[in-house]
């Protein structure tokens, strides 16, 4: 009885997912997102496709990618390649009157959760006529 209860003690007591032991301090946790190839939003069509890659340097899991606060699509292991269809309305909105708009990627990762990023690039979007 009494190991019944401490083993019922240890699970509550338990967080969701075991920490890993290689995250340490988060700034520890080098990563690296980025935009691969060009990106052209021309007007009236509905999104443009941006691509790139994220890597994690220790080797652990990357959680999300997103693009302008965008989830994007994992289209290889550990979102070593992604894609995302950003709507035009999104990239107008952020270009105003300019020609390009600057969007913010952000990779998640496993030891900085999804409430810090673990890096941050920016894509260029150019808009034309």
């Amino acid at each position: 009885m009494t190991r019944t209860v401490v083993v019922l003690c240890l699970l509550v007591a338990g967080c969701d997912e075991p920490v890993d032991t290689r995250c340490g301090a988060a700034s520890d946790s080098v990563s690296t997102v980025e935009q691969t190839g060009t990106a052209t939003l021309v007007v009236d069509a509905p999104s443009v496709k941006i691509r790139g890659t994220a890597h994690q340097d220790l080797g652990l899991a990357i959680r999300r990618v997103t693009v302008a606060g965008l989830d994007a699509t994992s289209d290889s292991f550990n979102f070593s390649a992604w894609s995302i269809d950003v709507p035009a309305d999104v990239i107008e909105g952020v270009a105003g009157m300019g020609a390009t708009a600057a969007l913010v990627i952000e990779a998640f990762d496993t030891c900085n959760g999804d409430e810090i990023a673990a890096a941050t690039q920016m894509a260029t979007v150019a808009i034309v006529p």
